[in-house]
């Protein structure tokens, strides 16, 4: 029992770290290592629910492992979905453009009549 949630609790973080390592690498990789860390802590919430009764300590640090790779694997993800996404702003002219001194012009000195010195 203490050897299972043991390795519940582990599982969770070493996954979640191989999705990181290996994902810029490969796309499949990435999704590979998140399935099975949000897996792993969907058992970890599992196996929190079995231990209620017989180890609390055991049974409340699965439920806070659990919870949070959940929280960071599901409830993340869909709240930079929903609310990630700014409107676009409006751009000046010479940025559409794209040069940079595009708008600029030769200064005008009101005292010398409109010419340079």
């Amino acid at each position: 029992m203490k050897t299972t949630a043991a390795v519940l609790l582990v599982l969770p973080t070493i996954f979640f770290l191989m999705m990181f390592v290996y994902g810029p690498l490969d796309l499949d990789a990435y999704l590979l290592f998140g399935i099975l860390s949000l897996m792993s802590a969907v058992a970890c919430l599992g196996w929190a629910w079995f231990l209620r009764h017989r180890s609390r300590k055991l049974a409340w640090a699965c439920m806070a492992v659990g919870s949070l790779y959940f929280a960071l694997l599901v409830v993340v993800p869909i709240l930079v979905a929903v609310f990630g996404h700014h409107a676009p702003t409006k751009s000046t002219r010479a940025e559409q453009l794209g040069a940079g001194d595009a708008g600029l012009r030769f200064p005008v000195y009101p005292e010398s009549g409109g010419r340079r010195a």
